[in-house]
């Protein structure tokens, strides 16, 4: 008779448990990160819209103003209501954006809130480039 080396039962169970207990503390982990950048995409998304505005006062020559709640004549085009975001999503804060004809803009900041996160959209005065950061 020859003796064959091979696993015992017991140590293959002890490495399954063992690989089941270190994958418990990882993928909560993956699961946070793969939900902070799908929030981070439409924040970015939000932010590109914003940006088709600036273009289209270039464009067109006239000033847009976009605002939280659009008030006054419904058909001014000059005056725009925020674009919109995904259920669940809400502008907590928001200033006056107006972009001018020349391309140049006032800036400001708006405060959303996403189901677990808040986050702040930085627009610079002048050339109207945004800056995306967790609060």
């Amino acid at each position: 008779m020859t003796a064959q080396s091979a696993f015992t039962l017991l140590e293959l169970l002890v490495v399954l448990i063992i690989i089941g207990f270190t994958s418990s503390f990882v993928t909560p982990d993956l699961w946070r990160s793969y939900e902070k950048s799908q929030q981070r995409e439409v924040m970015q998304n939000f932010a590109l819209s914003l940006d088709k505005y600036r273009i289209q006062a270039y464009k067109s020559g006239r000033a847009i103003e976009i605002v939280k709640e659009a008030t006054g004549p419904e058909n001014n085009p000059e005056i725009i209501q925020i674009p919109a975001l995904p259920s669940g999503w809400t502008v907590e804060k928001a200033t006056a954006l107006r972009f001018l004809p020349t391309g140049v803009t006032n800036g400001g900041q708006y405060q959303i809130k996403s189901p677990d996160r808040r986050w702040v959209l930085k627009i610079s005065p002048l050339d109207g480039e945004h800056e995306i950061s967790l609060q």
